[in-house]
């Protein structure tokens, strides 16, 4: 598992790569959409955070007080851990896993080319794991409303079951 900014910080340094920075929704929806289709295909947890169901969609809540400063604006830095220099952030990206980083580039070349909104709307289609949650309270959401894990698992492998029968 890795820390949920860690793999942010994965597709914020792809977005200046591309000359196209994100915002922190969007790396907010590519992070969970990212732990999703990897617990679907692993039977793992890619991250070590928990998802929550907040009004406006699924939440790493740690990733959001990270990033919460940068408001729409779209995130020009890599964004600290810590006290890590930027340099010891670069070398953990490096770091990855190679069929980790692999994977997180097959999501950035499906996703990354969305905008925010589009994959929000992605993460709030009827039935997906923060649909169901939201919905078992009426959504009214309360504040710290977990998405179990299992929830995103089973949406997503059938999303890969669909996928793979189609």
């Amino acid at each position: 598992m890795y820390h949920p900014i860690l793999i942010a910080n994965f597709f914020v340094k792809k977005g200046i790569d591309v000359g196209e920075p994100i915002t922190q929704m969007k790396v907010q929806k590519l992070v969970y959409i990212s732990h999703g289709w990897y617990m679907a295909a692993t039977n793992r947890p890619l991250i070590s955070s928990v998802v929550e169901a907040w009004k406006f969609g699924p939440v790493i809540p740690e990733l959001y007080h990270a990033l919460k400063a940068y408001g729409n604006e779209p995130i020009t830095n890599l964004i600290p851990i810590g006290s890590q220099s930027f340099q010891r952030i670069l070398n953990e990206i490096r770091d990855i896993k190679d069929e980790n980083r692999q994977f997180l580039e097959k999501v950035w070349s499906i996703y990354g080319k969305f905008t925010a909104i589009y994959l929000s709307e992605l993460t709030h289609q009827k039935d997906t794991p923060w649909d169901k949650v939201a919905s078992s309270c009426d959504y009214e959401l309360p504040m710290n409303k977990d998405i179990d894990n299992d929830l995103i698992k089973e949406h997503y492998y059938s999303l890969l079951t669909e996928s793979n029968t189609a």
